[in-house]
């Protein structure tokens, strides 16, 4: 396998896990709300095509269904991890020292009894 393949197929995964990872975000362009996940999917689009033009369906075929696995992976690791358990801090709770990097990100568990 060349080196370029290997590249585009590890651009496309990353692609893919990222905009999963921040679907759940909101930012606003041009005054539109959208999801952060919509600036990266067209990317993992644009990457499919590529493998599929440059090195066949075949070979497409086995990239995508190694994002798939790895996307399974990344849920069942988020899942397992011990913060699921409403370790993570809400907005506004935490000290005064931090709250410019609270005020940066928000939780991304629900805090919902399991």
């Amino acid at each position: 396998m060349s080196w370029r393949f290997i590249t585009c197929a590890a651009l496309f995964v990353t692609c893919l896990l990222t905009a999963n990872t921040i679907a759940a975000k909101l930012i606003v362009v041009g005054g539109v709300v959208l999801t952060a996940g919509i600036v990266i999917s067209p990317l993992s689009y644009v990457l499919g095509d590529v493998l599929t033009e440059v090195w066949g369906y075949a070979a497409a075929r086995r990239v995508i269904w190694l994002g798939f696995g790895c996307n399974v992976l990344m849920v069942i690791a988020r899942r397992s991890s011990p913060t699921t358990s409403c370790s993570v801090r809400r907005r506004g709770s935490s000290s005064r020292r931090s709250w410019r990097i609270s005020s940066g990100s928000s939780p991304t568990r629900s805090c919902s009894p399991s």
